[in-house]
């Protein structure tokens, strides 16, 4: 499985309002991979829009005005799309995340969650990372403090990285697959 997403919140706090694509195993031997465009607003559920394909190039945003955020994305390759306005009282505003990562899946009553197997990307790009603070000018990611984020497996003495993240180039950085990992039980924090 793997996920690549944009989002507000959730590098210093509990909730994340987010959009993406991703990959999962289904059908009836959960062998078959699905690709699907998504949007959450964390800890709600996440609601798949449409499905997409590999090779798609998608435009994805997370807006927020007036005390509501926008999650949209356009499937620049098919012309899909798929816009959702909500509110979170809860959001924070503090970080905006660019992800290429292991999604964690849980169980209906969230008891027992897991980071997933990475599946085999190959190489992904994310291009048009900007961002604007309160209204501000929109300026690109290499203006704010900003934080490469690798994916690690836990071993037995230590950790091992599953992807090679490549440095933030302007508006742009890219990601390459090393190995898949193993399944993770995690915990998921509080809910808001």
């Amino acid at each position: 499985l793997t996920s690549n997403w944009v989002g507000i919140d959730g590098y210093n706090d509990q909730t994340v309002e987010q959009d993406g694509t991703s990959v999962v195993c289904g059908g009836p031997t959960h062998m078959t991979p699905e690709y699907e465009a998504w949007y959450e607003m964390f800890p709600g559920p996440l609601a798949n829009v449409f499905v997409v394909h590999p090779g798609d190039i998608i435009d994805i945003s997370v807006t927020y005005a007036s005390g509501a955020f926008t999650m949209a994305e356009t499937d620049l390759t098919t012309g899909k799309t798929s816009s959702v306005t909500a509110k979170n009282a809860s959001a924070e505003r503090d970080s905006a995340e660019w992800i290429i990562e292991r999604p964690a899946y849980c169980n209906s009553t969230e008891t027992k969650c897991y980071l997933t197997q990475l599946a085999d990307f190959g190489s992904t790009s994310m291009s048009g990372a900007t961002a604007s603070v309160d209204g501000g000018a929109v300026q690109s990611a290499t203006h704010f403090n900003n934080s490469g984020i690798d994916m690690f497996c836990p071993i037995k003495k230590g950790l091992i990285s599953l992807d090679t993240v490549g440095p933030l180039s302007g508006e742009s950085f890219g990601a390459t697959w090393d190995r898949s990992g193993t399944i993770t039980p995690i915990t998921l924090g509080p809910k808001s």
